[in-house]
């Protein structure tokens, strides 16, 4: 084989390589990004349970745009002042709880799609939404930027 066929094929052999569709390959950080997105996801399960407006306030940027089911949004502020007026008023409470959680990590900032069940405390049947949450690092911490919640099946 002369040295000219075996340089076009060895240059066949790294264009093939480098063409070739792969994975992408898991960063060292992905697994520890994973355990405090699924930890902040817990951490806002539980405030809204709760109807806690300090950790809420802790937990979201104060760049918060969440998206509601019937298409409109809000910002931190106005959610905050709408999770008050859920907390005076016992028909304004639900129970939800994360039934799936899957994390997509991003550098400085991660996406969270869940599916969780929301139920009235007394017990009444489930209904199910997906919601995109957008997470970042603000100051260190994990703060929820974006999220919008859609219902299943309706």
């Amino acid at each position: 084989m002369t040295s000219l066929v075996r340089r076009i094929i060895l240059f066949s052999l790294l264009i093939t390589t480098a063409c070739t569709p792969r994975a992408p390959m898991a960063s060292p950080e992905a697994p520890q990004l994973e355990r405090e997105i699924l930890q902040a996801e817990h951490d806002l399960e539980q405030a809204l349970n709760d109807l806690d407006t300090d950790r809420l306030a802790a937990l979201w940027s104060d760049r918060l745009v969440f998206t509601f089911p019937n298409g409109h949004s809000s910002t931190k502020a106005q959610r905050l002042a709408g999770v008050e007026k859920a907390r005076q008023s016992p028909s304004g409470r639900v129970v939800s709880t994360n039934d799936e959680v899957k994390v997509v990590g991003l550098g400085g900032a991660a996406v969270a799609y869940v599916l969780s069940s929301w139920r009235s405390p007394d017990g009444g049947p489930a209904q199910q939404f997906r919601a995109t949450h957008v997470w970042a690092r603000e100051n260190g911490r994990w703060r929820l930027v974006a999220a919008h919640v859609s219902q299943v099946g309706k």
